[in-house]
């Protein structure tokens, strides 16, 4: 009885627990699969997990996603062109969506704390677009939030991100410097998480809500802060629904008023309930109580990139490669590979040209090294991924289709900066 009372307790000390609105993480259910593989027998396993289908579909709280019974904005570039999504690089070529951010300067944006903390890849902003996924890609060089988060109790959730180009959108938005947010007050959200069904959608919307400081004080008791967040949300009345922000949303904006030329911006989407249609107000961080603490990250990230872009100017990317022929009685020739870009960055691609169009996928035998076994498509170019790394090795090529004569052979090099460099060409004679 002591097992299982300990079981249960370990599990329901957990309810209360709040948790991020960002996309990536599900802390419930790690915390479920970390205190199942901690308990040591068979038995105390099963009671763990009868446990766990019987109380999970109460009401956590989760780091931000999408907006909630909101409207699709479909013209987001010209009626919310400083609400920005955020991606993180997976390491293998490809982004992964995992937050909201808002502009406030051509290269800063705003964020919540939770979506820059910890972050071990490259991130990454999209500008400029209707649909996600769609826009452009600018590399975020730089990124601060206050250090007085903390992710336990998911307190003092703001961060920045400096972008390391101008974003060039017709709108930023402005930090309240002081607010007195009431019932009345008209507020506005938006987003591009998911919707109250957990789809990933691809466009962004928006919501009309109240200041609901009571109900978030009633839902997540003492852990909600007044002084430091507000609590704000919309219940539709006849559909008996209550619409807010999900998993996608956090890092979003809370505005106050018209938006006009410089939208007021009151808050920033930190929290929920998991699950995001609970009857729940979503809750934000306070921008006017981090006004101070948030015009102090903007020196220190724009100093920090600037940093950055130093030690990048003093490392450029270098790629070089020999060609020979390893066997004299076939049409095989070997490239021995060479790159070298500055510790923050990865290279990206090497992409090789016969007579300056792309080696075809048929012409390519195969890779070694740290260069992947096969050309990731038919462009002629091998792409990093988590075993790759481009760095050196050998790229072996059959040339059986090409007509006897002179031809010569380059390559151009791209690295996650998104700098090129094109190597010397090397002749050789079919």
């Amino acid at each position: 009885m002591f097992t299982l009372a300990l079981i249960i307790t370990t599990i329901v000390s957990s309810i209360r627990q709040r948790s991020l609105l960002g996309s990536s993480g599900h802390p419930v259910i790690n915390f479920y699969c970390v205190t199942l593989f901690k308990l040591k027998t068979n038995f105390q396993k099963l009671l763990a997990f009868l446990l766990l289908l019987v109380i999970t579909p109460i009401g956590f709280t989760n780091q931000a996603g999408a907006i909630t019974y909101g409207d699709p904005v479909g013209n987001a570039v010209g009626l919310f062109p400083e609400v920005i999504s955020l991606w993180e690089d997976d390491g293998d070529g490809y982004l992964d969506h995992i937050c909201t951010a808002v502009l406030i300067e051509q290269q800063i944006a705003i964020t919540a704390a939770h979506c820059v903390q910890g972050a071990e890849r490259d991130l990454y902003v999209e500008v400029g677009t209707n649909i996600l996924g769609q826009g452009e890609d600018i590399r975020v060089n730089a990124s601060w939030y206050n250090p007085r988060y903390s992710s336990r109790r998911i307190a003092n959730d703001v961060g920045l991100l400096h972008l390391s180009r101008p974003a060039n959108v017709s709108r930023l938005a402005q930090l309240a410097r002081k607010s007195k947010l009431t019932e009345k007050s008209k507020l506005q959200i938006a987003g591009w998480g998911v919707n109250q069904n957990g789809d990933n959608l691809d466009q962004l919307h928006k919501l009309s809500v109240r200041l609901d400081n009571k109900g978030a004080q009633k839902r997540f008791g003492r852990e909600f802060n007044p002084n430091t967040t507000v609590g704000a949300g919309r219940y539709f009345r006849t559909e008996r629904v209550y619409g807010g922000a999900c998993n996608g949303d956090s890092g979003g904006p809370l505005y106050e008023g018209k938006l006009g030329k410089r939208p007021k911006l009151v808050g920033i989407i930190s929290y929920g309930v998991k699950g995001c249609d609970e009857n729940t107000p979503t809750v934000f961080a306070r921008v006017d109580y981090y006004y101070k603490a948030l015009r102090q990250g903007i020196r220190n990230v724009k100093e920090r990139a600037r940093q950055e872009e130093e030690l990048i100017n003093s490392n450029p990317l270098t790629a070089s490669f020999s060609l020979s022929k390893p066997y004299t009685s076939l049409n095989l020739w070997s490239a021995e590979v060479t790159a070298n870009t500055v510790s923050k960055a990865i290279i990206e691609k090497w992409c090789f040209f016969i007579n300056d169009r792309a080696v075809t996928y048929s012409e390519i035998d195969y890779g070694s090294g740290q260069m992947p076994f096969l050309a990731s498509s038919s462009d002629g170019c091998f792409r990093q991924s988590i075993i790759d790394s481009l760095v050196s090795g050998s790229v072996l090529f059959r040339f059986n289709a090409l007509a006897p004569g002179a031809y010569r052979m380059h390559a151009v090099v791209t690295d996650s900066l998104g700098r090129t460099v094109t190597t010397p060409a090397q002749e050789f004679t079919r």
